[in-house]
């Protein structure tokens, strides 16, 4: 779905986002916001698994 997403589904996926990770599905989570992010849906930089801990803070800016 978030392949052929567009900003009207932003809140939509958001929700999903946030329903993946309060139920621990952190993959799931971390694949939906990337793609929000590289979609330019979400004005934020994808984040990188690879890099973590990684955290948001209440801006949603990626903070180690």
């Amino acid at each position: 779905m978030v392949a052929s997403a567009g900003a009207a589904d932003r809140e939509l996926l958001l929700r999903y986002t946030d329903r993946m990770a309060d139920t621990g599905r952190w993959d799931a989570a971390l694949v939906s916001w990337n793609a929000l992010c590289e979609r330019r849906i979400l004005p934020y930089e994808p984040l990188d698994r690879e890099r973590g801990p990684w955290l948001t803070n209440g801006h949603l800016g990626r903070r180690r």
